[in-house]
């Protein structure tokens, strides 16, 4: 990298508008969010002299970060991905007329918020994805262990199918988002791209941060497993199914129709109870494009206490002003208990 001096691409309904851009660029601010939400870009244009046309409501903005490198091939840029224009704002503040944009990666206010009748049954979990998805006109990229999951009844009553895709992924213990018109429905800590392919590991080391905080929580670490119960119509009898052990466990206060749903509500809930009891924020000076959710973290120079454990990407915030570009990062500790 050439000093660090950051370089872009932004295309809005596939037009190149890099250069008008150049030189009224106030900010722009990519938050990248791990799963469940939708990733957002906001962008903030200097308009003193009225040229800037105002985008389409719903226009679609591709956006590329990184920085200039000396040679023939002089930027190294970073594709992050496609949003939708969601609002627009034009005023003036301090005497200067600003344009700005905020897109997100998905139009949640459309079809996806439309409340369904739907009732599936013996169908996989990934066949009933791929339905979603196609619905939506989206390329379904499913995790293959959780493709085949055999669902044996379940019903979305007067439901969208974005809060059905969240109650599914919290019922499996997944990721849901919608990126780049695609579907993404994976474990979570599964730390591969959307093609399937694993995430590089990204070496974070302490120098290169100018700010960070470590915080630990053991709210539930009490707990040594989680018990449900479920409802066995045919001998009129309520059972019991554990995930962990029985000392002390966290009982759910749901009563389930089956065993299948009694056992994955429980295994869903002792994952989360061993996962993210710490997290760790920190700031760079330089930003760093190819950091992105679920990315492996190894950190060093820190406390060995921190170093040694297993890190991941929960969500990160890229940033890029006059002053430079600059990220945030936060990651949490990604261990899962094996006991289920």
């Amino acid at each position: 990298m050439s000093h660090h001096i950051p370089e872009y691409r932004i295309l809005i309904n596939d037009k190149n508008v890099t250069d008008l851009f150049q030189g009224r660029l106030i900010s722009l601010t990519l938050r990248d969010e791990r799963g469940n939400k939708a990733d957002q870009l906001d962008i903030s244009l200097d308009d003193s002299d009225g040229l800037l046309p105002l985008p389409e409501k719903k226009a679609i903005i591709k956006v590329w970060l990184g920085f200039k490198q000396s040679g023939p091939d002089n930027s190294n840029l970073t594709y992050k991905g496609s949003f939708v224009v969601d609002e627009i704002s034009y005023s003036n503040q301090s005497s200067i007329d600003t344009l700005q944009i905020t897109a997100r990666s998905a139009d949640f206010k459309g079809p996806l918020k439309v409340k369904r009748e739907q009732s599936w049954h013996e169908i996989t979990l990934g066949d009933l994805l791929k339905t979603i998805a196609a619905r939506h006109k989206l390329t379904d990229r499913i995790s293959p262990t959780l493709a085949t999951k055999l669902i044996d009844h379940i019903d979305q009553t007067d439901e969208s199918d974005i809060s059905f895709l969240n109650r599914l992924a919290k019922r499996y213990d997944a990721l849901t988002s919608i990126k780049d018109g695609n579907l993404l429905f994976t474990e979570i800590g599964n730390a591969t791209t959307v093609s399937g392919r694993p995430l590089p590991t990204l070496t974070i080391d302490k120098s290169e941060t100018f700010s960070y905080i470590y915080q630990t929580q053991d709210r539930e670490g009490e707990y040594t497993g989680v018990q449900s119960y479920w409802n066995d119509k045919k001998y009129a009898k309520r059972n019991t199914v554990l995930a962990g052990t029985d000392e002390n466990p966290k009982v759910l206060r749901n009563t389930y129709p089956s065993e299948q749903q009694a056992i994955e509500a429980v295994r869903s809930e002792w994952k989360k109870i061993n996962r993210h009891q710490a997290r760790f924020s920190m700031e760079f000076a330089v930003g760093n494009p190819e950091a992105q959710p679920e990315m492996p973290v190894l950190l060093t120079g820190f406390k060995e206490q921190i170093i040694v454990q297993k890190w991941g990407i929960e969500s990160i915030n890229h940033r890029l002003t006059t002053k430079g570009f600059v990220g945030e990062i936060v990651l949490v500790n990604i261990y899962t208990s094996k006991h289920l």
